[in-house]
């Protein structure tokens, strides 16, 4: 999933003083876990054909992408800054949830899913690990039902 992976990518080179950066990713995440909502498209002037959510581009990533019709403003969930809002996304599944912080290190967190137990790396913030962690789960949960139903 291309998506799951620009947003992980993200989230593990974000600067945590980087508001804009931080707002991107919580549009890309707000689309993410809402795929019944939000349709993914090919870019037309992208040859690798990278998919993204018309809806958060148009406000983060400029002119070049087209804007479906949302008010942006309810887009902003603080997915980044907030662990309220993380829970609220957290899969279904998710058994337990550990987040560790060390002032010298940042913070770990682990999502035990099934019987998957997803580790996200060390990263500056706790809410950025957390939602590390969850966008796998997410992403885990969606590759597992897609390879069930293929079989």
């Amino acid at each position: 999933m291309i998506e799951a992976e620009t947003i992980l990518r993200l989230i593990e080179t974000v600067d945590p003083n980087d508001t804009e950066k931080l707002d991107e990713i919580d549009a890309r995440v707000y689309c993410y876990v809402r795929p019944e909502e939000f349709s993914y498209v090919s870019m037309s002037d992208n040859t690798d054909k990278d998919y993204c959510c018309y809806s958060f581009i148009a406000k983060y990533l400029g002119p070049k992408e087209k804007f479906v019709g949302l008010d942006m403003s309810r887009l902003i969930i603080r997915y980044t800054r907030s662990r309220e809002e993380l829970k609220a996304i957290r899969p279904d599944g998710v058994k337990w949830i550990r987040t560790t912080f060390c002032v010298d290190m940042g913070s770990i967190s682990s999502i035990h899913i099934g019987s998957t137990i997803i580790d996200a790396g060390v990263l500056p913030t706790e809410e950025l690990s957390e939602l590390h962690a969850i966008i796998q789960a997410i992403d885990y949960e969606r590759r597992s039902s897609q390879n069930h139903t293929n079989k």
